[in-house]
């Protein structure tokens, strides 16, 4: 499925077509993938499985030329790759299939570039992290399908008996785990490599699509019957399509999106319906794609990621089906262009991307996409929703409510790398640390070594979060892991308290400015906490809102001289100031939109009902009224541009969406309170 492999069939059916690699796109903005640490071996054309205790399974594919036998484990809560035990084998177009004793199936494959296929097998035991020979495949097979069945039986089916130049097999077996070993089972009627396999709700298997041989394709399709042990022929597709995919809907629908014809990637999508026995043309795709993934969200939609496009260039981009409407809409676009690599729906919501080709050669990167929409937790004034968490999508639908373990009001919420968030403090437990990925679900604790409500905190490159001052320890810095271990902490250049403002630059260090205790003076120190440099700012800024700059500059923004707002460098020298439209206190909110310009609404005293949007020069741009007045409430950018305000102490039951240019898009109510003290993160 790599392009290596690519260019041995794009010669035997005439594609003249020059292979070459996109460039690689600007970064994603908000609600798109984000980077998730890197593989320990670059590959693609390998395998990734979700275990039962969460983590995924990397295994085998083909580094440069070369097969690869080293596996790794990814685990969702620190976002990190970990080697286990290695193949016994080196193996790439293999299949691997999580068994229902919790081990994992490798079968078959290829062990060099042009040679034969392998028809040895093995085990990973997750208990162990270790591989072990089980029995032999019948017949020596790669590029073929494996589909665990209802009965713990997994139907191996098609594929071919030698990289890009060997026979093309019509031949199925089943491994039986309990004895080890692999039986031949009835003859597919169609030689297929290719193709897709597809387990049912009826416990029926569909085989669709494939090539034959090195001038046949086809738009055949057939079931096999595990009572029967038989395949027979059902409704073929509308169009001969190979390296497509197949994806089993909550409709029990098939949808089976692009592949590769004679001229290159196609667009289109069809699905089957297993009662009629027939492939219907749906919604076409975006972009033409082949060699790509297509994974079922919990929404129920499903994300089509990268692969080939029409001239066999690895595409970026990434698109959602959704099933109601039938229709293909584009989404975030990955870090890096790739085709041969894995996509995984985690249990935790997110999907992870890892591996593959692209830019000339194969990739160690691994990037997440994140579920679309803001998680609000906690509130403040003692409520309930101090007690609750609730997340709505960009366009102001409710899709999830919980409970917490522990309080929250005026604690620190910080996305980490791995797309969970780590709460921190609040004035119900202020030592106490929870990480949640965007369910809710606990995935580690911990405990601050300070204590800490309403202090401020902000995520470094490296993974770590910088938490420091807050009303209870205002002159003490501390840095924690993203499971929140302790890594070390210090004392500040001042005592600062509540209001103080902790931002990363661009060059990695921390600026740390205002606080209530010394509002008129900054610091920049380095991921270690180590002083650089501080100094005095030309107003008092506690309870300012800073914001990062596209050229490294810092917008300061009211606070505790709230008609104003001031630029600075990191090094803390002024570049300009001006008087804002309102007077925006520490109660205000501040928004970098897409384009650069800064979206500032509410305060806690007179402005609380107004908006204004500066340009990054700190010129004004335009103002308005907001629908309902807010102080203390949180807003957060979405993918779409948008502005999504939620809570407030003046109506802590209100939601509210505005465009970049501060029109209404919609309103509506919370499912609990979120007073000023409630946090927001948006995924």
């Amino acid at each position: 499925m790599c392009s290596k492999t690519r260019r041995v069939w794009t010669v035997a059916f005439a594609l003249t077509t020059l292979l070459l690699s996109s460039p690689v796109p600007s970064k994603a903005g908000p609600g798109g993938f984000i980077d998730s640490g890197s593989l320990n071996t670059a590959r693609d054309t390998h395998t990734a499985t979700l275990l039962n205790n969460g983590m995924v399974l990397i295994v085998g594919g083909e580094e440069g030329a070369a097969p690869v036998a080293s596996a790794e484990l990814y685990n969702p809560a620190t976002g990190t790759f970990t080697q286990t035990g290695s193949l016994n084998v080196g193996r790439w177009a293999h299949t691997a299939t999580l068994l229902g004793n919790g081990m994992v199936l490798i079968a078959g494959g290829f062990n060099s570039g042009t040679g034969a296929a392998l028809s040895s097998a093995e085990l990973y035991d997750p208990s162990s992290g270790t591989f072990t020979m089980t029995g032999s495949l019948s017949g020596a097979r790669g590029f073929h399908t494996a589909t665990l069945l209802s009965s713990g039986l997994v139907l191996l089916a098609g594929g071919e008996s030698a990289s890009g130049v060997g026979t093309i097999l019509a031949t199925a077996e089943l491994y039986n785990r309990s004895t080890g070993t692999f039986t031949p089972t009835g003859n597919m009627n169609l030689d297929r490599a290719f193709h897709t396999s597809t387990l049912l709700s009826s416990g029926e298997v569909l085989v669709a699509g494939g090539k034959c041989n090195s001038t046949c394709f086809s738009a055949s399709a057939e079931l096999y019957d595990p009572s029967k042990g038989t395949f027979s022929a059902t409704g073929s597709l509308n169009q001969w399509r190979f390296w497509h995919t197949a994806t089993l809907l909550g409709n029990g629908m098939v949808l089976v999106t692009g592949g590769t014809q004679g001229g290159g990637a196609i667009a289109t999508a069809e699905l089957y319906n297993p009662a009629a026995g027939t492939f219907a043309s749906t919604g076409s795709m975006s972009v033409a794609r082949s060699v790509h993934t297509a994974t079922l969200l919990s929404s129920g939609e499903v994300l089509v990621a990268a692969g080939d496009n029409v001239n066999s260039i690895p595409l970026a981009s990434t698109e959602i089906y959704d099933s109601s409407t039938g229709s293909f809409v584009l989404s975030g676009s990955l870090s890096n262009a790739r085709e041969g690599h894995t996509s995984v729906l985690l249990n935790n919501g997110m999907v992870l991307v890892a591996g593959g080709w692209g830019s000339g050669a194969d990739l160690s990167s691994a990037e997440l996409y994140l579920t679309k929409g803001n998680l609000l937790v906690g509130s403040g004034g003692g409520d309930s929703g101090s007690f609750t968490f609730e997340r709505w999508t960009e366009t102001g639908a409710l899709d999830l409510t919980g409970n917490l373990d522990i309080g929250r009001a005026s604690h620190s919420a910080t996305r980490l790398l791995n797309g969970a968030v780590l709460l921190a403090g609040g004035s119900y437990d202020s030592m106490s640390i929870e990480v949640i990925d965007q369910n809710g679900v606990v995935l580690s604790t911990n405990r601050l070594q300070y204590q800490r409500v309403s202090a401020a905190a902000a995520l470094l490159n490296n993974g770590n979060v910088f938490i420091c001052a807050g009303a209870n320890s205002p002159d003490i810095w501390e840095i924690i892991g993203p499971t929140g271990a302790p890594v070390s902490s210090g004392t500040l250049a001042v005592s600062r308290g509540s209001g103080t403002a902790a931002v990363v630059l661009a060059n990695r260090n921390v600026w740390i400015s205002g606080g209530a205790s010394d509002p008129a003076s900054w610091e920049v120190r380095d991921q270690n906490g180590n002083l650089l440099s501080s100094g005095s700012l030309q107003n008092q800024r506690s309870g300012a809102k800073v914001i990062l700059l596209a050229n490294g500059n810092l917008m300061l923004i009211g606070g505790s001289t709230p008609a104003t707002w001031e630029i600075d460098t990191p090094s803390g020298v002024m570049v300009s100031s001006g008087d804002l439209n309102d007077l925006r206190d520490s109660g205000s909110g501040a928004v970098k939109l897409a384009n650069g310009n800064i979206f500032i609404f509410g305060a806690s005293g007179q402005a609380s009902g107004t908006w204004e949007i500066r340009d990054a020069n700190g010129n004004f741009v335009s103002a308005g009224t907001l629908n309902t007045p807010e102080g203390g409430a949180t807003g957060a950018l979405q993918s779409n541009g948008n502005v999504f305000i939620a809570g407030g102490a003046t109506f802590p039951n209100i939601w509210q969406i505005y465009s970049p240019t501060g029109a209404l898009v919609a309103t509506g109510g919370t499912w609990d309170n979120r007073a000023g003290g409630h946090s927001q993160n948006h995924f």
